[in-house]
């Protein structure tokens, strides 16, 4: 019996070991199993994506031809209708910028005294235009440093040359840099030199040219050159075929980025286009405007042309009315207007080729905000606040973006200009200053200490009296020039209110003069106050010296005003 149950137990044990060694070899088999299934899940994958990739090569060169074939159709279309003779018009006068009647002088507070607060009338709301880019008649590519397009990414900062670096040039801090020395001598922050962006060919130069002391660069190939023989309607017809048959997609490419990077609005790419083209094919040169007006249509802005004697004039209609430039008015209805300054007296018959071109849009002369343009040192000055005293900033101004705001076509929609905000060089002094003095304050105070900023940090003056002629300022110049009226100093306060308080301002436009209205929220403010959509905005007077939020001049508190929405 005892054999028995001892050979059971030895029995058992065997069993055990068999069992226990089954069980590590299936786990092993399972975990093998396991790995096999995970290697042809991979492959499979990995064999799905490159199916997809290849479908997406081939998809893309597939797009990219049907884009080509398109706008070599459009293009060849459009040359052709250039061969019909062009329309005789006549130029119209440009309008005088208004005279307006002398504005108040700076009414200035007597007494601590608080007026009583009194819901305010309006005439009317105005809505200012949003702003938003043209669309080219399709997606141009980029090109990457194969040759092969790629499409933009979303981000201006996102567009860059086949070395990594911005088409722009720029220092290691991000900035623009200044023109300097020769072109082969330009390089990035990594002091590599900046090339083009795209496969280099022969006859390829890295084209610099300088736009307001920004330097540029641009894809151009000796085969783009080209020479009018005169401006006939065939001459004209044949040069633009020529241009839609080069390979210009880099030059365009080229030409997008710098409106982006140097955020330079439709006005302004415009004028970039001019320089460039001009640096090309020489200065107020037939082929200059032409080459303009090609890069313009192709992306997708309204443009036209004239010819007066021997000469091309560029056409630009604009969404408002344009001071001191002559313009002619189309078949369209719309105001197409002659930029080029040797042209605008010109006293000779225009023959003007009015066809569209596919997908334009009219120009606008708002801005994404203020250009980013090379750094030359304008004005140093101190600004401070009479009553808040610590309330004090040193203020350097850039002249190039003051050259290219002097040159900017005036307008009276002053929330293009209060749009336009300040350069990141006056930011970068005068925020930091203002938001340590607006820190832990009540939405109602940081606002008094800004308002009183703006009424007393600087010197009052009209512009008749300052310049001759009514001129708005953007919010740079109100810092460069030595004086400011009431509506340079609605555009500045308009700024820092939305920017440092995140609180929704809209001006109040009474005749001879421009103050504000802050919506400051939840937070209950005493004052007099509009009534606009059911939300309170209390009126603040950046010209109403030693005033606070709520208080407006005595001599408008029965004047309905006109709201500008920004």
């Amino acid at each position: 019996m005892k054999k028995n149950f001892l050979f059971a137990i030895c029995i058992c044990f065997l069993i055990g070991q068999l069992y226990s060694e089954s069980f590590q070899e299936y786990q092993a088999q399972q975990a093998k199993d396991l790995e096999n299934f995970q290697k042809e899940q991979s492959q499979n994958i990995k064999n799905s994506m490159e199916k997809q990739l290849q479908q997406f090569e081939k998809n893309k060169t597939k797009m990219q031809q049907e884009y080509d074939a398109y706008r070599r159709s459009m293009n060849k279309q459009f040359a052709e209708m250039m061969k019909k003779q062009w329309t005789k018009r006549t130029k119209n006068a440009a309008v005088p910028i208004p005279k307006s009647k002398e504005p108040p002088k700076p009414f200035v507070k007597k007494d601590e005294k608080k007026a009583p607060a009194v819901k305010l009338n309006f005439a009317k709301i105005v809505n200012t235009e949003s702003f938003d880019d043209p669309e080219p008649i399709a997606p141009v590519a980029r090109f990457n440093a194969g040759g092969d397009p790629i499409m933009a990414s979303g981000t201006a900062e996102g567009h860059q040359n086949a070395g990594g670096d911005p088409i722009m040039m720029k220092n290691a801090g991000g900035d623009p840099i200044m023109a300097s020395g020769t072109a082969e001598g330009y390089q990035n922050a990594g002091s590599n030199p900046i090339i083009g962006s795209g496969t280099v060919e022969e006859g390829y130069s890295p084209y610099f040219f300088v736009y307001h002391g920004t330097t540029c660069k641009a894809h151009f190939f000796n085969s783009m050159r080209f020479s009018l023989p005169d401006v006939s309607e065939a001459s004209v017809s044949e040069i633009w075929k020529k241009l839609s048959e080069e390979d210009f997609d880099p030059l365009l490419s080229d030409c997008f980025d710098l409106k982006e990077d140097l955020r330079l609005g439709d006005w302004g790419y415009i004028d970039i286009l001019r320089v460039m083209s001009e640096h090309f094919l020489g200065t107020g040169s037939n082929e200059a405007v032409l080459l303009q007006m090609y890069v313009l249509a192709q992306s997708g802005y309204k443009v036209r042309v004239a010819r007066t004697g021997d000469k091309l004039i560029l056409l630009v209609p604009f969404r408002t009315d344009l001071y001191s430039y002559p313009y002619f008015i189309l078949g369209d209805g719309k105001k197409y207007y002659i930029l080029d300054k040797d042209a605008r007296n010109q006293s000779r018959p225009y023959h003007v080729f009015e066809e569209s071109f596919p997908r334009e849009r009219t120009a606008s002369l708002k801005m994404p905000g203020a250009p980013k343009l090379g750094q030359e040192r304008g004005t140093d000055r101190i600004f401070q606040s009479r009553r808040y005293q610590d309330a004090m900033a040193k203020v350097i101004t850039n002249k190039n973006l003051i050259d290219f705001y002097n040159d900017y076509p005036q307008s009276s929609n002053w929330g293009d200009y209060s749009r336009a905000s300040l350069s990141e060089g006056i930011k970068n002094t005068l925020y930091p200053a203002l938001r340590a003095q607006i820190h832990g304050k009540t939405k109602l105070e940081a606002a008094n200490i800004l308002l009183n900023f703006v009424q007393t940090a600087f010197e009052y003056m009209t512009d008749q009296e300052q310049f001759g002629y009514e001129r708005p300022l953007f919010g740079d110049e109100i810092f460069y020039y030595p004086y400011s009226d009431c509506e340079d100093r609605s555009i500045l306060f308009s700024i820092l209110v939305r920017e440092l308080l995140g609180l929704d301002v809209v001006m109040l436009h009474y005749p001879q003069h421009l103050a504000t209205a802050v919506n400051f929220g939840d937070e209950d403010v005493y004052g007099s106050y509009f009534d606009l959509d059911g939300k309170k905005y209390v009126v603040s007077d950046p010209t109403y010296i030693g005033a606070s939020v709520g208080e407006c001049m005595p001599q408008f508190r029965n004047s309905g005003a006109e709201i500008i929405k920004l």
